[in-house]
């Protein structure tokens, strides 16, 4: 499950959305600033991204603990505001 170094070597292993994409340590969001960029630019270009991945999504998700009931009640919100538009 850890790889050949294990738990004690800080490998923590992805975590596999419903999706099939893998969320973890590897979708860290990553922006190299270009030598005549100003930071303004890469700061935009970083937000962007994050926004885009979803990292700030499933942090807030996992803030708190969700009953089945809860994430049951959510998806079902969600469903209903997807057929409203």
């Amino acid at each position: 499950m850890f790889g050949r170094q294990g738990r004690k070597a800080g490998r923590i292993p992805a975590i596999r959305t419903r999706s099939g994409r893998e969320r973890g340590w590897g979708t860290m969001a990553e922006v190299r600033v270009g030598k005549d960029e100003s930071l303004d630019a890469a700061l935009k270009r970083f937000k962007r991204q994050v926004k885009r991945s979803g990292i700030l999504t499933e942090v807030k998700r996992h803030e708190h603990y969700e009953t089945p009931g809860q994430r049951r009640r959510r998806k079902l919100a969600r469903a209903a505001k997807r057929r409203r538009k």
